[in-house]
């Protein structure tokens, strides 16, 4: 039975579970217009790419929502915590 193996980026993925499917696809959205900005030099590509830029804030978000899910989760039981 073949099995995939998984990518550095995907490994790294799974080891961070508050980072949903959302945040990866915004972060290869900012990627691309970087590299579109990179090859044609534009202003306004680099405008685009400065707009979708702040998509790491909604990351520190939704690790702290995580993690304050999961405090609240196992509040009564220190070992999980």
């Amino acid at each position: 039975m073949l099995v995939r193996k998984y990518t550095r980026r995907e490994h790294k993925l799974i080891k961070k579970p508050w980072i949903i499917k959302g945040i990866v696809s915004s972060i290869k959205h900012k990627e691309c217009l970087l590299r579109i900005y990179k090859r044609s030099k534009l202003l306004a590509d680099f405008e685009r790419y400065k707009i979708q830029k702040p998509s790491y804030a909604r990351q520190r978000t939704s690790k702290r929502k995580y993690y304050e899910d999961q405090f609240a989760e196992f509040s009564r039981n220190s070992k999980r915590i």
